[in-house]
């Protein structure tokens, strides 16, 4: 679909529909321009704002699955791990959230792989952790999973609100400013967990000594007060959505 980077646009597979959101129906002629469109458009924002996951993305993706999306507006993606290669993507508004949406799940595809080779957690421990990107507890892999993946969604908004002006760059300095708080949390509930093998420590490590230093970059002050509002609150409902389960 785009120069660097060709990926197939799949909605013939019988197979497709692995995932938690439904497999799209076959694609109309406009919706294939539409997806083509688009993509091209995302692949030229990755690889000028977002060019240290450019490489990978060229040469890992060989597969675009389209979901079904009855509300527009409305952000939806997948990996399946035992499909290496394959995204699975709702067709966004804008090419922005197209390239953030193959950022995120090519992430959990890369780490599904290495999951498949090397064990970095204790699959014995069975217990349930806060994770901020959800509502729900999580198991310590899924956590881990979730974990690495807003690694690059806090990339992501760090590096794209230098992009934008006015309001738009205000809301991804939000984002920026929530998620390098929710990711530095995840990590730390990781490393307290006392369940990860020593490589899996090593991967905990790394992915702390890269956030960290985003945590002091500065963003505007109202940026990081409603980061530090909406952070608080999802702790909040967290804790009572739990307490109300025991």
């Amino acid at each position: 679909m785009a120069e660097r980077a060709t990926v197939a646009l799949e909605d013939t597979d019988p197979y497709r529909d692995c995932h938690q959101w439904p497999a799209a129906p076959r694609l109309s002629d406009e919706q294939v321009a539409s997806w083509r469109r688009l993509y091209r458009q995302a692949w030229t924002l990755i690889e000028h704002e977002h060019g240290i996951y450019a490489s990978g993305l060229a040469a890992g993706p060989s597969t675009i699955m389209p979901m079904a999306n009855d509300e527009p507006s409305r952000e939806i993606s997948a990996a399946a791990r035992q499909a290496f290669g394959a995204i699975g993507a709702a067709l966004p508004l804008d090419a922005g959230t197209l390239a953030l949406l193959m950022i995120h799940e090519f992430q959990h595809v890369k780490l599904g792989a290495i999951l498949d080779l090397f064990d970095l957690c204790d699959h014995s421990d069975r217990r349930l952790f806060y994770a901020p990107r959800r509502p729900d507890p999580r198991p310590l892999e899924a956590l881990l999973q979730g974990t690495y993946a807003y690694v690059a969604v806090t990339d992501f908004w760090r590096a794209r609100r230098h992009y934008l002006s006015g309001s738009e760059a205000q809301a991804a300095a939000a984002k920026f400013a929530l998620w390098r708080m929710h990711t530095a949390d995840a990590i730390e509930t990781l490393a307290a967990s006392g369940s990860l093998t020593p490589l899996g420590i090593h991967f905990a490590e790394g992915m702390h000594a890269t956030v960290t230093p985003w945590l002091d970059e500065p963003v505007p002050e109202g940026a990081a007060d409603a980061a530090r509002r909406r952070a608080e609150n999802t702790r909040m409902a967290w804790n009572g959505r739990v307490g109300r389960t025991r």
